[in-house]
């Protein structure tokens, strides 16, 4: 185990090294780990091998066990970049497992892999509605912000996710997504502007507050959004994030120069 592992440290691109953990891939009658540290290994030192990568998804289709599951999926998050039966497998795996890890696991990857594929995109959408666990659900909205850029599916699962979570972290995670995703998406910059309205959470405020940062240039809800949580908060973190936002959204609007320069009196009274 220990030799498979160093073998990944030390032998980027030997090709006696390479054609060693594939021979162990494919011969072994050893333990599954095993096998997986050398699919693991043979991975960080040739990114995208073939062998590698069917060995692992080989390790998902025959074991019984979601641990194993789990592993080969983050796995391949390391060495299956735009490979398209990886995430085909991966997105197999969402649609079959009934164990949150790997649903985790699983989603995780597919934020890593492949920006852009619909049916990733779809797979964590679908990961949002119907799982039950929350940290599930964060793990797929923070997928999305990764992979999603400009969808409007993902972009509407995020929304609806803010609206119908009870769980300020997934709320929060789903704001910073859309940051990452909906630049000038008026769903998305309508749902963070209510989010900064309606949620109790500094915290989630504050992340609202740095999305509309980032997606909502010369939006005027969104200033005037802005404007109200620097004259409504208590927290001053949450006011310099306001502040943060405004002086990047917000170019030559009088509204928001008047309510930074009162700020900034108040700041230095």
């Amino acid at each position: 185990m220990l030799a498979l592992e160093s073998l990944g440290e030390i032998a980027v691109g030997n090709k006696r090294a390479i054609a060693a953990l594939i021979n162990f891939i494919a011969n072994s009658q050893n333990e599954i780990r095993n096998r997986m540290q050398a699919a693991e290994s043979l991975g960080k030192i040739d990114p995208g091998n073939e062998s590698a990568i069917t060995a692992l998804i080989n390790l998902i289709g025959r074991s019984e066990y979601e641990f194993i599951h789990s592993m080969a999926a983050e796995s391949l998050r390391e060495i299956a970049v735009g490979n398209e039966t990886a995430i085909d497998a991966l997105v197999n795996l969402i649609a079959t497992s009934e164990y949150e890890d790997t649903y985790w696991a699983a989603a995780e990857s597919l934020g890593k892999i492949d920006p852009g594929n619909e049916r990733a995109i779809e797979a964590l959408v679908n990961l949002i509605v119907n799982s039950q666990d929350e940290s599930t659900r964060r793990q797929a909205a923070a997928s999305l912000g990764e992979i999603a850029v400009g969808n409007e599916t993902a972009i509407n699962a995020l929304v609806n996710l803010i609206a119908n979570s009870q769980d300020e972290s997934t709320r929060r995670q789903a704001a910073e997504s859309l940051g990452k995703i909906a630049v000038g998406k008026e769903t998305a910059i309508n749902a963070l502007v209510n989010l900064i309205a309606n949620s109790q959470d500094e915290s989630t405020r504050r992340q609202a507050a740095e999305s509309l940062g980032k997606i909502a240039v010369g939006n005027e809800t969104a200033i005037n959004a802005l404007v109200n949580l620097i004259a409504n908060s208590q927290d001053e973190s949450t006011r310099r994030q306001a502040a943060e936002s405004l002086g990047k959204i917000a170019v030559g609007n009088e509204t928001a120069i008047n309510a930074l320069v009162k700020l900034n009196r108040y700041l230095t009274a």
